[in-house]
């Protein structure tokens, strides 16, 4: 499939080829089809939210057809859920000077951009509990309240340099939701933090890369990581301690 042919794939077909809401083991696994009507009510959800205008940019890539479909259906059918939603849709071969600009190296990718402070990126297919973070991180954009408590915002305030943080995550694990919602959280309450959310299955090289052998990991700065889901009091000790130098990542 061509980037030409992601611009303007069918908008109402989601395939049901990933993991369910609850895993695998659960009742609430997604059958064929219902990943779409899951995707229309946290789109709704999320657009009876939202108190000021979010904008999403999607980039696709032809590398990686399938799953840039999915994410721009996804994105589409958020964007139609309400008119305070905009969508913005690029792709790596058209449109190589936007990708350049926004650093945008893996596909597919997701920004969103309203009042949250730091960027904040979804790669890869938002399937899942991807799909509730993501439309989490839609209302904390468009509101720029980042819900954390005033302790560890004074905390997030007293950095002087940046700090990008990675949470792989994966479609069936809820603790992906409290690991990612905070990093989110964090990037929306700080210009100085940055928020990616990968869903691991879409990036393997990276996963191994990363030691990703289960989710969530939170890698902070590329030189610490996080296993699971910790409290926000812990985070925040983490992501303060990644602006003092690191010989090596570690836990």
């Amino acid at each position: 499939m061509s980037c030409a042919s992601v611009r303007s794939g069918p908008k109402s077909i989601i395939p049901g080829r990933h993991t369910g809401l609850m895993g695998k083991s659960g009742k609430d696994d997604w059958s064929p089809g219902s990943a779409s009507a899951l995707t229309a009510v946290y789109a709704k959800k999320a657009a009876a939210s939202i108190r000021s205008g979010v904008e999403l940019a999607f980039f696709g890539s032809g590398a990686s057809p399938a799953a840039s479909l999915d994410a721009l259906q996804i994105s589409q059918m958020f964007r139609d859920a309400g008119p305070m939603i905009r969508l913005k849709v690029f792709d790596a071969d058209g449109d190589k000077e936007v990708c350049l600009k926004e650093a945008v190296l893996f596909f597919p990718t997701i920004v969103l951009a309203g009042r949250n402070r730091g960027p904040i990126r979804f790669l890869g297919v938002p399937a899942g509990w991807g799909l509730r973070i993501l439309a989490d991180a839609i209302v904390l954009a468009s509101t720029g309240e980042s819900g954390l408590n005033a302790k560890t915002a004074e905390k997030l305030a007293s950095l002087k340099k940046p700090v990008a943080i990675k949470v792989f995550i994966s479609p069936e694990s809820e603790y992906c939701r409290r690991a990612a919602g905070l990093v989110v959280k964090m990037a929306v309450e700080r210009r100085l933090i940055s928020a990616e959310v990968m869903n691991s299955p879409d990036f393997p090289v990276l996963s191994r890369r990363y030691g990703v052998e289960s989710t969530p990991k939170t890698i902070i700065n590329d030189s610490i990581e996080v296993i699971g889901a910790r409290s926000e009091a812990d985070l925040v000790e983490r992501v303060l301690s990644a602006t003092v130098p690191q010989t090596r990542m570690h836990h």
